[in-house]
């Protein structure tokens, strides 16, 4: 079999807002790699019919999972967006405009309901992959001094559709900005940590070499049911919406790469709550 031609992936992203209706992607990803695809489930005919072989196999469900990673580049406006913006909304819940900063403030929510159409062309600019409905199981963001800011997502889509079908062509995808953002670098930080007693000062401004944030909205997996008219599921096959299913867990770790105070042991010693 031949090889695929991957250098000329393209992937978007959109916002939907009704699940199981795909839309057209509106950013940019600037995709590393992905790993998704149908996680399949069948059901084998293996009565015994008076000979070896197997007579039938049918389909019982098609849940599609995966992963996908890309930079999170400071944001590029075209007529569309080079962005890492949306994917992160995505799997927080809540994103809201603070016209005082003139920027976007993405927060969590509790009942974390928001999912979007991802569309991708896995090897030929024609050949367009598109998941719908995709929700964020869990997320990192990771920055390292020798590594600009990246995020790993893994997903639980609604239905995953190949080729003609698609809502996103390929001519969609070539036609998403092209322009080349700036990436985040650690560098461009400023880490400060300190205790919950209130607002940090310079004194608790902290030389780190590279952190990672991960967050695990411990969402439903997949999950079969037959037609529902409350919830509008109208296929059996495709698994119905995720919901939360446990606390939120947020994990924050740091390289602190000179030991030159017991500040940090003390915190540990104290069970001190912190900020960051």
């Amino acid at each position: 079999m031949g090889n695929a031609l991957g250098i000329k992936g393209i992937m978007g992203i959109g916002k939907e807002t009704t699940f199981g209706t795909p839309v057209n992607a509106t950013d940019r990803l600037l995709m590393i790699s992905e790993g998704i695809n149908f996680d399949y489930s069948d059901a084998l005919h293996d009565y015994l019919h008076g000979g070896a072989g197997i007579p039938g196999m049918e389909r019982l469900f098609e849940p599609v999972s995966g992963s996908l990673e890309c930079y999170v580049p400071y944001t590029l406006k075209d007529t569309t967006f080079v962005s890492a913006d949306l994917l992160i909304a995505l799997g927080m819940g809540n994103p809201d405009w603070a016209s005082a900063t003139g920027s976007n403030q993405i927060q969590f929510l509790d009942d974390l309901n928001v999912f979007g159409t991802i569309a991708w062309n896995k090897w030929r600019t024609d050949n367009v992959w598109e998941v719908t409905s995709a929700m964020i199981k869990s997320f990192t963001l990771t920055c390292s001094t020798d590594k600009p800011l990246t995020m790993s997502a893994e997903i639980l889509g609604h239905d995953l559709k190949i080729g003609a079908t698609t809502t996103n062509q390929g001519s969609e995808l070539i036609a998403l900005a092209t322009g080349v953002p700036d990436l985040i670098q650690l560098r461009h930080f400023v880490v400060r940590i300190g205790d919950q007693g209130g607002v940090m000062a310079t004194a608790d401004i902290t030389g780190i070499s590279s952190f990672t944030i991960t967050v695990n909205n411990n969402l439903t997996d997949a999950e079969q049911t037959t037609t529902d008219n409350t919830s509008s599921h109208t296929d059996p096959l495709h698994p119905i919406q995720s919901v939360r299913n446990g606390f939120r867990e947020v994990t924050l770790e740091i390289t602190i790469p000179r030991y030159s105070a017991d500040t940090f042991f003390d915190f540990a010693a104290n069970d001190t709550n912190l900020q960051a």
